[in-house]
């Protein structure tokens, strides 16, 4: 019978990998809240363009998590949605459009 083994892995990998996952959000993070600030200053704070940009940058924090800075950020975008398209559309219930 063949035993079956975990691959070893150094922490120094690990390591390597935590780095550059955390920089990777980081990367993201940065992208979206300079969407956000596009967004903003394109269409004003009641447009959908502005609550769907917040709502990818609650979505980073959250991967990070960040769950704090991420909430604020998803109510936000969920009136901006509901206020713009209505409480019934398919994005605001989270369903494939």
């Amino acid at each position: 019978m063949r035993e079956h083994r975990m691959p070893t892995t150094s922490p120094r990998s690990v390591a390597e990998l935590s780095n550059s996952k955390t920089k990777l959000y980081a990367e993201a993070v940065s992208i979206a809240e300079r969407h956000v600030e596009w967004a903003r200053q394109q269409h004003g704070e009641d447009h959908l363009a502005y609550g769907r940009a917040m709502a990818v940058l609650a979505k980073a924090y959250h991967s990070q998590g960040r769950y704090a800075e991420a909430e604020p950020l998803y109510q936000k975008a969920l009136a901006i949605t509901e206020k713009t398209l209505g409480a019934d559309h398919p994005w605001r219930l989270g369903l494939p459009t």
